[in-house]
């Protein structure tokens, strides 16, 4: 599934991948803030009940990649790229949706093996809500039926 992302993104006609590009540069950078909330909230939700690093250090770290991805993209609607360029950003997109996913993913198992028992079902959301918003909504590529999964729009 991930080779095939890469796939579409290397044989992609010009319009397709404009128009993708051009939906990524809107909401990534919302994705981001929703992603941000979400890390937040969880983090003041663990203040207390696990050790300062996991409840202000991770989520700082994860606050900051975040910022950098959203500033990023947010940067990229103000110029317009080659298409080899755009190519690069997604394919970059989905490496980064990965490595997010697997850090957001590790967080929520490690608090999960730490917080009082009355916030798991806390901690739990907040691993289904992140991982899905970082590996479904921020994934630059269209659905198998080649809509775009998030925008709704049909090539």
């Amino acid at each position: 599934m991930v080779f095939a992302r890469f796939k579409w993104i290397a044989e992609s006609s010009q319009v397709a991948l404009h128009e993708q590009y051009k939906a990524l540069t809107g909401q990534i950078p919302l994705m981001y803030a929703l992603m941000f909330v979400n890390v937040f909230c969880l983090g003041m939700v663990t203040y207390g009940d696990v050790s300062l690093s996991l409840s202000l250090g991770v989520p700082a770290a994860l606050s900051l990649m975040i910022f950098i991805r959203a500033v990023l993209w947010m940067g990229r609607k103000t110029i317009a790229p080659s298409s080899s360029q755009m190519r690069r950003h997604m394919a970059g997109t989905i490496v980064m949706s990965a490595v997010l996913s697997t850090a957001f993913g590790a967080w929520g198992l490690l608090l999960l093996n730490e917080v009082d028992p009355s916030r798991i079902t806390s901690v739990a959301l907040y691993v289904f809500v992140a991982r899905s918003v970082v590996a479904i909504v921020c994934n630059p590529c269209p659905s198998p039926d080649g809509s775009c999964s998030f925008s709704g729009r049909h090539r």
